[in-house]
């Protein structure tokens, strides 16, 4: 995967709702594109995965199933860089809660992967 775009985070929320009774309109366009711009001018991959993470988790982009594209979303950005997300996942989402509350920073979620990934 080469820079991230809109359509390639569209087509990987699709791909996590098929099938499932959850709403997958988009809420926000907008919200997207700004997240790929975010992401893609952060040079360090542990800071674009974190700026991804915060902007659908505190700004949703889709009516449904922002936490698991955002997750999906970090893991190819660290993975492109050869880190592998070893932590547990529902302590990822009960941040991103916090960050959909504006009680936590996207520093948090930089912090989180620091300490729960490995090159």
């Amino acid at each position: 995967m080469g820079k991230l775009t809109a359509d390639h985070i569209i087509n990987i929320h699709r791909l996590i709702l098929a099938g499932k009774d959850d709403d997958a309109r988009i809420l926000s366009e907008a919200n997207l594109h700004q997240l790929v711009f975010l992401a893609n001018g952060e040079p360090d991959p542990v800071q674009a995965a974190s700026r991804a993470i915060f902007q659908i988790a505190a700004y949703p982009s889709f009516n449904d199933g922002n936490k698991r594209t955002a997750w999906m979303i970090a893991e190819e950005i660290l993975g492109r860089a050869g880190y592998r997300i070893t932590g547990d996942e529902q302590d990822l989402f009960a941040l991103m809660q916090k960050l959909k509350e504006f009680t936590a920073e996207p520093e948090d979620i930089a912090q989180w992967i620091l300490q729960n990934a490995e090159k």
